[in-house]
């Protein structure tokens, strides 16, 4: 499954603790989850050293 967050602008941590719960669970289960994501949500993330 492939999430499109792209219109995402602004994000906080508790927006981005969900990402990785929602991920993590779809591992849990065998599934695949990916996310598109905007230039300011992977400069975020890059600060905070993860890969989504």
């Amino acid at each position: 499954m492939k999430v499109d967050i792209t219109n995402v602008k602004k994000i906080d941590t508790a927006a981005i603790q969900m990402l990785i719960a929602a991920k993590r669970e779809c591992q849990e289960c065998g599934k695949s989850l990916s996310f598109m994501t905007s230039e300011e949500v992977d400069r975020v993330l890059l600060l905070m050293g993860i890969q989504l």
